[in-house]
């Protein structure tokens, strides 16, 4: 048998020499690191990185100086530091505003992004009116009355700006005048009766009664018909589509027509 021949030993000089290249590799980590380190200490307290400018887009009737002193970012604040999270919370909690975002564009600018809300509703109520979005939250509008349909029968001292409306009825309301407009509809005021019935006054003049907010598909419908049949027949005081069956209208009573005159009865749709 032949016998294995013997491991050759590592020469010392070899040794020492692999010994310092781990050495001078470990330095260089090191020294790398602390620069790493310093680095990251200037960026993020050198006054050179200061925000000293925020812009605001997107808001159209909120003032941009309310969105930056909501926004609350302190004059030369570290824009590397800054919680951009938590400054588009803060916008957002302002309650004309449907959500925020917050961007850096260094050395000094901050931009913040915003969505309003968009109303639908107008509740007048007694420190001015209270406007309402789709998802039912209210709030307050600056500089000009905004389009929205008038809603008469729902107490605007209810209303909170900010807090979604607790009123079980609201959202029959806002379905009733989305599914209108939809529709082509022009509405201008939503009157809510105390069983619930809705009606709705339209650009024209001419009111919808609606009825209870059921079958709103069909009821617009033949509100729909009736008034294209009517259109040559003068104006119109209502068309009482509540039983969508029996369609009723009701011609409006002419301005110079003598007051003792007796009303014009309603009629029945064929």
């Amino acid at each position: 048998m032949v016998a294995p021949l013997p491991r050759a030993r590592p020469r010392p000089g070899r040794r020492a020499h692999r010994r310092r290249l781990a050495w001078r590799r470990l330095a260089g980590l090191c020294a790398g690191a602390a620069l790493l380190a310093a680095v990251s200490a200037w960026l993020l307290t050198s006054p050179r990185l200061g925000v000293s400018r925020v812009e605001v887009v997107g808001a159209n009737t909120v003032p941009n100086s309310l969105i930056v002193w909501q926004a609350a970012i302190p004059d030369g604040a570290n824009i590397i530091r800054l919680r951009c999270g938590r400054v588009a919370r803060r916008v957002a909690a302002l309650p004309a505003i449907r959500s925020a975002s917050v961007s850096r564009r260094p050395p000094h600018t901050v931009v913040i992004r915003v969505v309003e809300r968009e109303p639908l509703l107008r509740v007048p109520g007694p420190a001015g009116p209270l406007y309402l979005d789709r998802d039912g939250i209210s709030f307050q509008r600056c500089g000009d009355e905004s389009p929205a349909v008038e809603v008469v029968g729902i107490p605007g001292s209810q209303l909170v700006p900010g807090v979604r409306v607790a009123d079980r009825r609201l959202p029959a309301v806002l379905g009733t005048c989305l599914a209108a407009q939809r529709r082509g509809l022009v509405l201008r005021r939503a009157v809510l009766g105390p069983q619930g019935e809705i009606d709705l006054l339209l650009s024209g003049g001419a009111t919808l009664r609606l009825g209870e907010p059921t079958h709103l598909t069909e009821k617009l419908e033949k509100a729909q018909l009736a008034l294209q049949a009517l259109k040559d027949r003068g104006p119109i005081e209502y068309v009482d589509v509540s039983c969508p069956d029996a369609v009723v209208w009701k011609p409006a009573q002419p301005p110079s027509a003598d007051e003792t005159q007796a009303r014009a009865p309603a009629v029945r749709l064929p």
